[in-house]
């Protein structure tokens, strides 16, 4: 490797770093306000959440990666051309095909990265959180100690609680139960506590009185208690494990073997074999949109018209191939043979790579000649 080609490598690094801390950060805030507005409805503290948080970042960065390395090799090229350095490049009788090298390593690395983002790392994340958000939705407790306000547990359950005190006590309970067609249920208490595990929900109720009305008779009846308990364990849905998604499963399985993956998942096969080669996909738009920047930022230093229209140009084919990615998704889910159709956007991309290098090489040698 060069003297250039380092130097080239360090800008287009520098760029790429700055890029994905940008973007990172963009995507990384509002994935956070999503997960912590579904977990604080549940009632935990927002504190509690930053591990879950934190395990996000894997499949942000997966997202990112592309983008930003498409941005920090145009950003690169148009940072060279303006100090003159491209044009140096170009008296002293560089070909494009060598000018590309240092950019094609840039894109091979940062291909690594994101693989080992996409076939490791965001699986064990996925997972991890699956099971973290699983844990606390099983923690009933937190489901009810809402303090002031209405809550609909289950359809046809509605529960108050004024206040707690600092020992505990839930003061001033309602809970309303009209779940049966016939008779409601309705009970108030002065005192309360919670008795909650991982699958159980128990209210001990204290001083109160239980309002029982009987709309086929239009009857209500009244009656006092020191003390009631009141399941309300069966208003939730109860999974005694986390329900698994490809995206979970490690990615030797979904290659080695896929039929337990498709089983373990409860998906099909074509499911399966779709997750699998994305995986590698997403990894592999990295150097994809690195070579789409470069050849076409690159023509540009041939063109009387200028950088910015190219850039558009640039932009509008890397859009293009997100386009086809997006578009073979459903047919490769569908089909289980038609998972090669998973890498057409990267053949694509490819293919503008090669396009608009000869269009350069053709423009070196007229010029040249």
């Amino acid at each position: 490797m060069t003297i250039l080609d380092k130097y080239v490598l360090k800008q287009c690094f520098t760029s790429f770093l700055f890029f994905t801390i940008v973007l990172s950060l963009v995507a990384w805030i509002n994935e956070a306000i999503e997960l912590i507005e579904s977990l604080a409805r549940d009632g935990h503290m927002v504190a509690t959440v930053v591990d879950l948080i934190a395990l996000t970042i894997p499949k942000i960065l997966i997202r990112v990666f592309p983008i930003s390395a498409f941005a920090a090799t145009v950003f690169t090229i148009i940072r060279l051309s303006n100090e003159s350095e491209l044009t140096v490049m170009l008296a002293a009788g560089l070909r494009p095909r060598q000018i590309v090298k240092p950019y094609f390593i840039f894109g091979l690395i940062t291909t690594l990265f994101a693989l080992s983002m996409s076939i490791y790392l965001a699986p064990q994340a996925e997972k991890l959180l699956s099971e973290k958000k699983f844990e606390l939705s099983r923690a009933y407790a937190s489901k009810f100690l809402k303090v002031g306000k209405f809550q609909h547990p289950s359809s046809g359950v509605t529960l108050f609680i004024r206040d707690i005190s600092t020992n505990g006590e839930l003061l001033d309970v309602f809970i309303s139960d009209r779940r049966d067609d016939v008779f409601t249920y309705n009970y108030s208490a002065a005192k309360a506590y919670l008795l909650a595990s991982e699958n159980k929900a128990v209210f001990v109720l204290t001083n109160g009185v239980i309002q029982i009305h009987n709309a086929d008779q239009n009857l209500l009846s009244l009656t006092n208690f020191d003390e009631l308990t009141y399941d309300l364990s069966e208003a939730f849905e109860k999974n005694n494990e986390p329900q698994i998604g490809l995206g979970q499963l490690p990615t030797y399985l979904l290659w080695s073997d896929p039929i337990s993956a498709m089983n373990a998942a409860d998906k099909t096969l074509a499911q399966v074999l779709e997750n699998f080669h994305s995986r590698i996909q997403n990894a592999l738009l990295c150097l994809v949109a690195t070579l789409i920047g470069f050849a076409t930022l690159y023509a540009a230093g041939f063109s009387r018209y200028g950088r910015g229209r190219f850039v558009a140009l640039a932009i509008f084919f890397l859009a293009n191939v997100k386009i086809v990615e997006s578009a073979v998704i459903d047919i490769t889910r569908s089909n289980s043979s038609s998972w090669p159709l998973v890498y057409l956007p990267t053949l694509i991309g490819l293919s503008i790579f090669v396009i608009m290098i000869m269009f350069s090489e053709h423009k070196w040698k007229l010029k040249n000649d």
